[in-house]
This record gives structure tokens, sequence and C-alpha cells, in this order.
């Protein structure tokens, strides 16, 4: 405890024959960080890693091995211990120190306070005292706290090493606060009046997702229990999390009833029940309000931002929120849904409220999937001017900056994406949607194998579920693609068979295991021959078929390769397809080999095209391809050079990379050796690095 310890900058003979370990000098650093910023509410893990000048997932690392703490059970504790001293030494309330120390609620600081020491923390003055007051001022939110003790230094030794010995035990974990929001119910008795219940449930799910102290599954995962006929401890337990919402409500005239209870998922306990009575002109204010009630009654912290976008109406039409809905149920139906007329309904909705901003982000959202991977793209000026009418009318809307990310991938302009897809996520921070964005983005558009693994596993969390094959079945494709590309071939093909098992036509994840498997064999011949039985099955698929000539390509067939090219590019104007440019070159050799001049130079200006815009970390090594490709060996080299100091690279550029008839001439020279061992290396150690974090994760044995 902190008042057994002096803290007057000095230990006794005595205190120090029993003095606790030391921290190290990072934890010193990281608690001199954490109390320059002790004030600021939303100082957490991420912040913390910025000003420490760390990633997020090395600072996790470091902390749970010097401390044995996460990183926000870390800032907490120490938290606590700053305001456990200040309520001894300093004259300030409660309520004063819980600000100072970065608390924005008071209530949520004395349940903190409590359940770390046993009592609250205004009996903190009537404790014993075992040393002697220092004098302590941390000034407001404006200015930077400080000590006006020599031997400030030595206080926060003192209060590491406290956080440093501190066993967590079982019981003091605070259990994270996860919840799940049940499709609502229509009582109704006129069933067109669905969409009316639904669109409030969804409301109260989008709501909830804003709440970053709270883990909301996603929609789809809610929707896989519509008919379902279990309990909410059952549902609680099938899905891992601590609250259920249920729902249910009708439409009476100009009235809306909605019935809300919030269930504790252990012990099916109904904790709250309410019934609204509104009329339908306050719809807006409803939604609102529950998703508030449900966050009081659970004590989730809301911070002013939250609460903020909460209670922003999204319009104050009601007939423009009716046609608002039906564009939603009708993008929600599935994989044969009609996106024409979800953009029909959301257009129509635009037209009675121009300022419509959630309207205009899944217009936008419409236009883009409407248009992607297809060469000509009629939808984009649409896709652009919806994206841009959502962040003008409201830019703390996370589907806001999905709609504007949207856009600038379907142009190809992929970093202009990436600080649209973050900021998103901000504000929906339980956004299943714009975790898939993410996960796709590093695993596809900007390459990088630890955010793509991070994002698809984020995802998965949100919707945990398998209860919706096809879904899930997808969800486990992902990850195991991104368990492929880093080098995990075993856990890769168990997800990847997991994924076929729910959903055997999931062809994707049919010649993703190909690959898988072939990281673990080394036997091309067999790999091509799955890929041509997937293809077999499905003779539209252009991505096999692009993936069959590559193959044949390192197995130096050169010629069925380039035949298979030829089919490849017909299917794809047979399709209207605009997909696969960064593999141009593969193309423009394989015609080389065959003596077709005119689409081999055909191929290389557009992978050239292709480089000039090409931001990715793989630049330098296109670059040395291209120049390897010219017969410019010295410039190959020197971007052979520059990329392997690149880290987070696919395993398939370290399986395949030295196969490739490109660096044939290459191989001879040391510096392409020396190269190459690094590339090894740095991924090797990323590879490790990854494997640590899915352990920390309980993710892997």
């Amino acid at each position: 405890m902190l008042n057994a310890i002096p803290l007057n900058g000095a230990f006794t003979d005595e205190t120090m024959d029993e003095q606790q370990p030391i921290p190290s000098e990072f934890l010193t650093e990281l608690s001199q960080t954490l109390l320059l910023h002790l004030s600021e509410e939303n100082f957490g893990p991420s912040e913390l890693a910025q000003a420490m000048h760390m990633s997020r997932s090395s600072l996790l690392r470091k902390v749970k091995k010097e401390s044995q703490l996460s990183v926000s059970q870390f800032i907490n504790q120490f938290r606590l211990e700053k305001a456990k001293e200040m309520l001894r030494v300093t004259d300030k309330n409660v309520s004063e120190v819980a600000m100072a120390v970065g608390f924005g609620s008071t209530s949520y600081f004395v349940k903190c306070f409590r359940e770390r020491y046993g009592y609250p923390p205004g009996e903190e003055n009537n404790r014993p005292e075992a040393a002697r007051p220092i004098n302590i001022e941390v000034e407001s939110k404006r200015k930077q706290p400080w000590l006006t003790i020599a031997g400030g230094v030595t206080l926060i030794v003192v209060i590491l090493a406290l956080i440093w010995n501190f066993k967590v035990n079982q019981s003091e974990v605070s259990t994270e606060k996860s919840i799940v929001v049940l499709p609502f119910i229509n009582d109704s008795g006129d069933s067109t009046n669905r969409y009316l219940i639904d669109g409030l449930m969804e409301a109260t799910l989008n709501n909830l997702q804003k709440i970053k102290g709270l883990k909301v599954l996603s929609r789809t995962t809610s929707e896989k229990y519509r008919n379902a006929h279990l309990t909410a401890k059952e549902i609680a337990e099938e899905l891992a999390v601590t609250y259920v919402v249920e729902g249910s409500g009708q439409k009476i005239g100009d009235k809306i009833i909605l019935n809300i209870q919030l269930i504790l998922g252990q012990s099916d306990q109904r904790m709250w029940t309410r019934q609204y009575r509104r009329e339908l002109t306050d719809l807006f204010s409803l939604q609102d309000e529950v998703a508030r009630d449900i966050a009081d009654r659970i004590e989730v912290v809301l911070t002013p931002s939250e609460t903020a976008r909460i209670s922003k109406l999204a319009t104050s039409s009601p007939e423009a929120y009716d046609l608002f809905m039906k564009g939603a149920e009708q993008m929600k139906q599935g994989p044969e849904f009609d996106l024409n007329e979800a953009l029909h309904y959301f257009k129509e909705a635009i037209k009675i409220d121009q300022k419509f901003a959630l309207a205009h982000a899944l217009a936008a959202m419409s236009c883009y999937y409407l248009d992607i991977y297809k060469l000509d793209k009629p939808h984009l000026e649409d896709l652009q001017y919806h994206a841009d009418q959502a962040m003008l009318y409201d830019a703390s809307l996370g589907e806001s900056y999905l709609a504007k990310a949207m856009f600038y991938l379907q142009n190809k302009a992929y970093p202009e994406a990436l600080p649209f897809l973050e900021k998103g996520l901000e504000y929906s921070p339980n956004s299943y949607e714009l975790m898939i964005q993410l996960a796709d983005y590093y695993g596809t558009y900007m390459p990088n194998t630890s955010k793509y693994l991070h994002y698809a596993l984020r995802a998965q969390r949100l919707n945990p579920t398998e209860k919706d094959l096809v879904k899930q079945s997808y969800n486990y494709t992902r990850i195991g693609n991104a368990l492929a590309q880093t080098g995990f071939a075993d856990e890769s093909i168990d997800y990847l068979k997991k994924a076929i098992g729910l959903y055997p036509e999931n062809a994707y994840a049919s010649y993703i295991l190909a690959f898988a498997q072939y990281a673990k064999s080394r036997d091309l011949k067999s790999t091509l021959s799955s890929l041509q039985k997937e293809f077999a099955r499905d003779s539209n698929r252009v991505d096999i078929l692009k993936d069959i000539g590559k193959v044949q390509y390192y197995l130096r067939d050169f010629k069925a390769a380039a035949n298979t090219f030829d089919a490849y590019e017909e299917l794809s104007q047979i399709q209207h397809l605009d997909a696969y440019d960064h593999e141009s070159l593969l193309f423009a050799k394989t015609y080389q080999m065959v003596g077709r001049t005119a689409d081999a130079k055909l191929y290389a200006d557009k992978y050239s095209s292709f480089l000039k815009r090409d931001k990715s970390a793989y630049n330098e090594l296109g670059m040395a391809m291209y120049q390897s490709y010219l017969g410019n060996q010295s410039a190959s080299l020197k971007h052979f050079e520059a990329f392997s100091k690149e880290n987070q690279l696919q395993y398939w550029l370290v399986l395949f990379l030295e196969d490739d008839i490109l660096v044939d001439d290459l191989k001879s020279s040391p510096s392409f050796k020396k190269s190459m061992s690094r590339i090894r290396k740095n991924f090797e150690k990323t590879r490790e690095e990854i494997a640590e974090h899915l352990k920390e994760e309980k993710f892997r044995s």
C-alpha cells in the first residue's frame, strides 16, 4: 500500500530491507510521461505509445513483460495511486482530484477507487497515515502537472514499484464491458413496419458503437439471432459478451411504443426494463435516449465528444428518415440485395433533407459497391459527391469517413484513403465495416502483414459467431490469408479448412489454401493442380485464372503461362474488370520469353505507370524488378538494397522471389545476396514479433 512507504524522497535502512524491486529505466520513463499527461482524460494506450515514440504493439509487449499489467491497467493504476496521494496531502475534494488525474466522470472514479482500495475516496483522509505529507500541486487541465518537492522522481519510482509489484488477481481485473443488441421484434400487426423497428434497433446499435469504452458486436452478428430460440444467457455464452439487449416495438397510428430490456448474460438476470411511448416525430430523440440509458445502466463512461455524437440528430425530417431506413433495410439483405434500389431510397431522402449526412454516406457506399473492380465506373462522380456532402454535413460520423475513404480506394489513391479509415474508426470504434476495410487495405492495397492480421482478428471479435455460415466463412478466409502472409502456414491451413467446412462454395478459401499448402510442401505442380481444379468449378474466376498463369510462370512454362494470361485478359474484358495491374510485369516477362515483343512492351508500360502511383513499401522492389526487366542490373541492385530495409513483408515474397526469372542474372552478385539475407531476417523478426503478440492474446498455444 502507498501509505506504508515513506514518500519524502529517501529510504531508511529499515525500509531498504523491505524495499520493492526498483522499476526499470523504461518504466520510470513511462511514468514520467504519464505524469505529464495526468489530467488528460483521453490519454490512453495509443497516445502513450506515440509519446514514447513506440508502436502500440511494442508498448503493449514491453509493459506486459516488465509490469505484468496491460497498458490500460498500468495507466489506470498510476492515475489511482496519484489520486490517492492527492486526497491525502492536498485540500482538493473528490471531484477535483478525479479531474486532476484524468477521470472525466466522478462516479466512475469513485467506482474504480473503491474496487482498487476497498473503500471510497472520500474516506482517504480518515485512513491512518504512515508518511510525512508532501506538498503536491496538480494544475488545471490547461497546464502540466508538476511536483513541488525535491526528489519528485523518487516519488515516481516508488509509485512504479507498487505497480510493478502488484499482482493482478482475477477478482481485481475489470471485465471488458461487451454487449450485443439483438434484433428488435416487430409487434405491429403490419409487417411492413418491420423496417421502422429494425431502424430503431440499428440506431441504438450505431449509437452504442460510438462509445470507445464498450465492445459492441456487429449488426451482422446480432442478425443471426433474429429467429433463434435461445435464452439471453445462451446467446451471451456463445458470443462471450457481458450484456444482451432485447427489444420490441410497434407503431400505433402516429405513436411508437418501444420496450427495452438489458440482461446480464452470465445470470440471465433482467437488470433494467423500460417502455418508451413517443410520437413518431420524436423518433430521433428516442434513439439517443435509449443508447444513453443503456450506457448509464452498465456504467460506461461517455466522453463529452461521444455524448455529442450520440445526441446529434441524423435528420429533422421523419419523411426523410423513413426513406433512409427503407434504403438501409435494402442494403443489409445480404449478397442478393439490390444496391440500385437502396441508392434510390437514399437519394429520395436527400431530396427532402439535403443535409442528411448519414444518407449521403450510405449513398456513397452504394455507389462504391456498384462499381467495385469494374473497368468502367459510372457511379464514381456520384460517389465523390455524396462522400463530400457526408463530410460537409457531419465530420464526426464514422460512416462519412468510410465513404470518403471509399472514393480514394475507387480511384486507386490508396495512401489518401488511410487517414479517413483510421479517423473513422476513432469516431466509430466498434465499426465492423471499418475494421474489414482496414484489414483489406493492409492485405491488398498497401500490404502490411501485422496490421492485416490485427484488423482481421479485431473484425472477427466483433462478429464471432458461426450462425451465419457464409459470413463467418469469409471472416475465417480473411484471417487464414493474413496468417499465410505472415508465415503461419499451419494456422492458416486450419482457418481456411474451417472456412471451407462452413461454406464449401467459398472458392476464395480454396484457392488461398492451395498457396498455404505450398508454403509447407514447396510443391508448385501440386499447387497448379489445385488451382486448376478450383477454376474448373467456376470458370468466371479471373483471380484464379491469373494465379494459374503465375504458377506456370514460376514453373518456367512460359508458353502455358502466356496462353493463360491471354485467357485472363479476354475474361477480364468480358467482365469489364480492372484489377491486378501490380502484376503486369509478370505478363510482360512471360510475353517477352515467348517472343511476343509488342505484348511485352504493352504490359511493361502498364507496370511502369503503376509504379509511378504506387506509394506502398513494395515500390522499391517493383523498381528493382522493372530495372532488371530492362537489363539495368546496377540500378536493380540499388533498388533491392533500398527495399531490403523494409519490414512487414508478405511470406509469398520470401517464398517466390529467388525463383523469379527476373533475378536470375542478379543471384551471383554479393549485393543481391546481402539484400536477400536482410529481407529474410526482417521477415523472421516481424514473424517472431507477431507470434509473441498472438500468444499474449491467447490466439496460439
